[in-house]
């Protein structure tokens, strides 16, 4: 998917639900503050767009509805190559504050897209820690597309107790242990990096 496709992307979304604008929530979020040429393959590689009805009132029932509409193997995925994933906001672990960082993208008219910042998103990645989100936070680590001493304070952000009963925030406590080391080891070679590159 490539920055071009975006923009219909969020018009389309936002017709369906009929709703002026969409949270673009995943990878291609990033599209929103990079264009395609500067980010990782795998980015422009995907096929799923994830979006969630954003301040809707009935924000559940359209994210069924965005993909049953647009979502895999359905006309509009044959018809674009690409597809829309209904999503939920709730179901990401992200920054407290991540609201007031949004990143405005306009469509035709009035659609709006509303895009994770780049930080926020690779917290929220971080905190699932799957192979996948790990090389993706890492490849834009090296393409200093993000800052790991930012991206340290976003993961010291996540308040555990706002996401999970008790039982559970143990458990995202330790997940966001796991990704606080991750971010430090990351930070330290990529200074070791910068380091070699100084001339003798």
């Amino acid at each position: 998917m490539l920055r071009s496709d975006l923009g219909p992307a969020i018009a389309a979304a936002t017709a369906i639900i009929q709703h002026p604008r969409v949270l673009v929530m995943g990878s291609q979020s990033l599209l929103g503050s990079f264009p395609e040429d500067q980010l990782p393959v795998s980015v422009t590689m995907a096929t799923r767009v994830a979006v969630a009805p954003f301040g809707t009132g009935n924000d559940d029932a359209l994210a069924d509805q965005l993909s049953y509409e647009a979502g895999e193997s359905s006309e509009f995925h044959a018809a674009n190559g690409y597809y829309l994933e209904g999503a939920r906001p709730r179901t990401a672990i992200l920054p407290r504050g991540w609201e007031n960082r949004l990143v405005p993208f306009r469509s035709a008219g009035e659609a709006t897209g509303l895009c994770l910042d780049p930080h926020d998103l690779c917290a929220a990645k971080l905190m699932v820690h799957r192979p996948n989100d790990l090389e993706l936070v890492r490849a834009l680590v090296e393409l200093e597309l993000v800052a790991p001493e930012t991206l340290a304070e976003r993961l010291a952000a996540i308040q555990p107790d706002a996401h999970a009963d008790a039982s559970s925030v143990a458990v995202l406590d330790g997940k966001r242990r796991l990704a606080l080391a991750f971010v430090a080891r990351e930070g330290r070679e990529r200074a070791e990096s910068a380091r070699r590159r100084l001339p003798d």
